[in-house]
């Protein structure tokens, strides 16, 4: 799969389990959902590796995607400087 820089691929908010190009958007908090049965789940918005949105925050760095808890712990550095 070619990386497209801007995209979800690229993003540290993306999460792909299984690295099928379709995956889960973790900027935000899980969003609650009736189902059909009247139950509720929660679940996060679902997109596409190669969508875009203003919300993109790039996940490489030094050549390797970073892990969400990488830039976590990038920013709480950052932050104490």
């Amino acid at each position: 799969m070619k990386i497209k820089l801007g995209t979800c691929q690229t993003c540290v908010w993306f999460h792909d389990p299984d690295a099928k190009g379709k995956g889960e958007c973790r900027a935000f908090p899980p969003q609650v959902v009736v189902d059909f049965d009247g139950n509720l789940n929660s679940v996060w918005p679902q997109v596409d590796s190669d969508d875009n949105c203003i919300l993109y925050t790039s996940a490489i760095q030094g050549g390797k995607k970073l892990s969400f808890q990488d830039l976590i712990l990038i920013r709480s550095q950052q932050d104490k400087s």
